[in-house]
């Protein structure tokens, strides 16, 4: 059963709950830990002079501070714009200009992904490591500030911040997904799209979710965030690696945990004695999503894990979610998705055809095989997201007939 308190209310009366896991090393953060760590970076933040709906980029690969930073956002009403550490440096420095960052944070492997950056756009940079001449310590500057004594800033009347995610940029220049704040009269509140993925995916306080993928993706980032605010614990791998996916769920007693076809493929193409070495009783729901799952590859990985696959369909815009649980997809095992979850949305592929095929209550795809070119869309009342910087952006992604895609 879950309550009504944020992360932050959570920590305060469990502080010493070990809410994170680094799988690599092992390292497990309380919930106390984090929380302090975010409401420093969060001070620190507005002592930069950050105001309400500014931004800021992050840099960095899977660990603890990435979080921290995304938890301090939200409570200093801020955006966080999470790059991947894959950019190009001119790649970095158009996006970085492109979201109007104030500031950047980035690690001792990361800094170098800034020298374009700093050459055509300077910008305050800092680093989560140890100070460099390009950037001061984070860390350090946050710890000096707390020691300082003075009055902490109240975001008592602030909205609550939120992550700005870019697009891949495979039409095109990355587009960054501008989603409203929410008010500030949810502060202290559970975040309700965390209770909306505790409706749906049976999470709670007893959830251990591994995460095995970057986190400055949409969904790795978000749903770890979600279950530290629904007061489960995430195991974060550093980096994908097949069987130690596997001796994670055993090790941790893993519940739920999300992944993209290409590492079943992978955790497929194990020896038959390794896959079968790991206790994967604990786990219940497994979660994928990303791309088209190829159908002997799903059928490979129910006849392994059983019906716990729930595949769902979504975009970081938040133009609507859609699903397909395992029991779903054994009947029809060429569609994507089931019923959308999400009142009034309505979906459909379509792959060159000028007359889209939909249907109100069902969702599928004929078409939809893993390997055809398709284009999907959806009908629902317009969010009000918008792209970064860019109006005219924002409206060529819509359609006529209000459709997204």
């Amino acid at each position: 059963m879950t309550g009504m308190q944020d992360f932050f209310g959570r920590a305060a009366t469990a502080p010493e709950r070990v809410v994170l896991v680094m799988a690599e090393t092992g390292t497990r953060h309380t919930a106390g830990e984090v929380a302090r760590s975010a409401l420093q970076m969060a001070q620190w933040l507005h002592a930069q002079g950050l105001q309400a709906g500014e931004r800021f980029a992050v840099v960095l690969e899977n660990r603890i501070e990435i979080l921290a930073l995304a938890l301090a956002a939200r409570q200093a009403g801020l955006y966080a714009a999470v790059l991947s550490t894959h950019l190009t440096p001119a790649e970095v420095a158009y996006i970085v200009q492109d979201c109007g960052a104030r500031l950047v944070v980035a690690s001792s492997k990361t800094l170098p992904q800034l020298t374009e950056l700093q050459a055509v756009h300077p910008l305050p940079c800092w680093t989560v490591d140890a100070a460099t001449p390009l950037a001061p310590s984070l860390p350090v500057a946050a710890q000096a500030l707390e020691s300082l004594g003075t009055r902490p800033a109240d975001f008592a009347d602030r909205p609550l911040g939120r992550d700005l995610l870019y697009s891949s940029g495979t039409t095109g220049r990355p587009k960054g997904v501008l989603k409203p704040l929410q008010p500030s009269h949810l502060r202290g509140q559970t975040d309700p799209e965390a209770l909306g993925t505790a409706r749906i995916m049976g999470m709670g306080e007893d959830t251990v979710y591994l995460s095995p993928a970057p986190l400055y993706h949409a969904a790795p980032l978000r749903y770890t965030l979600r279950v530290l605010e629904l007061g489960g614990q995430a195991v974060i791998m550093e980096r994908f690696d097949a069987e130690t996916a596997l001796a994670l769920i055993e090790r941790y007693r893993v519940t739920h945990s999300q992944w993209v076809p290409t590492m079943f493929g992978r955790m497929l193409k194990l020896p038959d004695e390794v896959r079968r070495r790991y206790d994967l009783s604990s786990h219940r729901v497994a979660i994928h999503a990303a791309a088209p799952c190829p159908v002997d590859v799903k059928h490979a990985m129910l006849d392994w894990w059983g019906d716990i696959l729930m595949e769902y369909y979504a975009g970081s815009e938040g133009c609507g979610t859609t699903m397909i649980g395992s029991a779903e997809w054994r009947r029809r095992p060429r569609a994507r998705w089931a019923a959308p979850p999400r009142a009034g949305c309505t979906s459909w592929v379509t792959t060159g055809r000028s007359c889209p095929r939909a249907r109100s209550d069902r969702c599928t795809s004929r078409a939809a095989d893993s390997s055809a070119t398709s284009t999907t869309r959806k009908r629902h009342a317009r969010p009000s997201t918008s792209v970064a910087g860019s109006p005219m952006a924002t409206s060529a992604t819509w359609m006529p007939r209000a459709t997204f895609t």
